[in-house]
């Protein structure tokens, strides 16, 4: 805890000034169970943003949040605790985990729902860009042939 705390203060702050935004970003923590092993930080975090387009508003953030995970990973923190990675945070799970293991998950997950009914795609099973333009190209190819329209046109 008091690793992470101050390295999140610092790549937040230091990416706020990189970023060129006014004024000072907030950062807020609360520590919510402690454990042997260590604690659950909850962490907030606002910019402001004003005067930027909604996608440039996104993009400052999004790398803002980038710098906050990447310095809890570095400080020796957790990617998640009991809420799991979900597809925002499914990129840093090769940091956290070895391949070997993703892929063990993928494969069990593959062998009790083949037909991907659970198909949330979050954390391990989250799809890369790759996978998911594969599965586009393979589901138009399947609708032509099928003479079916896409997206049930």
């Amino acid at each position: 805890v008091g690793k992470v705390w101050p390295a999140v203060m610092a790549a937040v702050e230091q990416e706020h000034r990189a970023l060129h935004l006014p004024g000072r970003p907030f950062l807020s923590c609360r520590m919510t169970q402690l454990y042997d092993e260590g604690a659950v930080l909850y962490m907030y975090m606002a910019i402001y943003t004003a005067g930027l387009s909604p996608e440039a508003a996104l993009r400052a953030f999004e790398r803002t949040e980038h710098a906050a995970r990447g310095a809890v990973l570095s400080a020796g923190g957790c990617l998640s605790h009991h809420h799991g990675v979900g597809k925002l945070r499914a990129a840093y799970l090769e940091e956290t985990q070895s391949s070997a293991f993703t892929s063990a998950l993928r494969r069990f997950k593959a062998s009790v729902d083949p037909n991907n009914v659970l198909g949330a795609r979050n954390g391990a099973w989250a799809s890369t860009l790759e996978e998911e333009a594969s599965r586009d190209k393979a589901r138009a190819a399947q609708h032509v042939t099928s003479g079916a329209l896409p997206n049930g046109c």
